[in-house]
Order: structure tokens, then C-alpha cells, then sequence
């Protein structure tokens, strides 16, 4: 009977114990209470990106990213973005060729510049990137978008972008 005393002291504290809520890695879980809990979890070059002719030879790239948060809602936030041009390498496993662009980064964690790049109606930010890619000359290139948030995530999108001829 002894030994049945022992077990259940030895076991009980061990139960009702109970464990903290950790990561795989051994870090803490994020709850869902703080400021990052609504932040940005991931990056989106729309559909509305394109290529828009300039006065001469030259073009600008009309870009809309979305932000969106751990629910998949379009959300407006701060952050650090780069964009990135490369040209389209058919048949390889990573599509990216040579680097043809990299425009100065878009620092949007001010809340008025955030808000001068803004679309309502679209929950997306515009941006317009100039470059000197012959407008109507027609290729495939791919735009790449890198988000650098203050939680410290780097999120990073890739667009399939499309010069054509009228």
C-alpha cells in the first residue's frame, strides 16, 4: 500500500503540472493577445500589376501589392519594400535570370507616405516603377516583391509580368 502512496505522489505533480506552449524549435507560441497578433503573415503582387507605355521607349510598371494577415484579410500595415525585375529564363527550376532592375526601397512605416500609397478600394498600395524596358517590345519577365514588416518577417512574392504589342 506504501508503494501505491509513493506512485500517486510522484505521478500527480507530474499531471497537473502541465506544460507551457511552446514551438517546435523550444520558443514561446504567440498568443493571441499583442501587437503583432493582426500583422502582416504574407505578400501579394495582384493581378492589376502591368506594364504602362511612357512617352517615348521607355515604360513604368503600375505594381498593387496586398498585405495580408494570419486570416488571409487584406490588411494595411508598415513596412519595407523592395521590388526586383529579372528577365524570364524559360525551362530551369528557378525562372529568374539576370537581374535587370532593384528600385530603391519604399519605406511605408510613416503613416502619412504609408497612406499616400494606399488604394481603398482596391485594400492594395500602388506602386509605380519606372524603367527603360522597350514598351512594345514583347517579353516575359518576372517582378518580385520582398516586404520587410517591424514584427521582423521577411515575406516575398514573384509575378509573372507580360510585355506585349498592341
Amino acid at each position: 500500500m506504501r508503494y501505491l502512496y509513493v506512485v500517486f505522489i510522484v505521478v500527480c505533480p507530474v499531471i497537473f503540472s502541465g506544460c507551457p506552449k511552446t514551438k517546435p524549435n523550444g520558443g514561446e507560441m504567440v498568443t493571441g493577445k499583442g501587437p503583432y497578433y493582426y500583422a502582416a503573415d504574407r505578400v501579394h503582387i495582384i493581378g492589376l500589376t502591368s506594364i504602362d507605355a511612357d512617352s517615348g521607349s521607355s515604360a513604368t510598371i503600375s505594381t498593387y501589392v496586398s498585405l495580408h494577415d494570419r486570416f488571409d484579410s487584406s490588411i494595411k500595415g508598415p513596412g519595407v519594400f523592395r521590388f526586383e525585375l529579372y528577365e524570364y529564363v524559360p525551362r530551369t527550376g528557378d525562372n529568374r535570370g539576370k537581374r535587370l532592375y532593384s528600385w530603391p526601397e519604399f519605406d511605408l512605416e510613416d503613416a502619412a507616405v504609408n497612406n499616400s500609397y494606399w488604394k481603398d478600394v482596391l485594400r492594395a498600395y500602388k506602386f509605380s516603377l519606372k524603367t527603360r524596358i522597350e514598351a512594345d517590345a514583347p517579353g516575359l519577365y518576372i517582378l518580385q516583391v520582398t516586404c520587410n514588416s517591424p514584427s521582423g518577417k521577411r515575406l516575398t512574392d514573384i509575378f509573372y509580368l507580360k510585355a506585349e504589342n498592341d
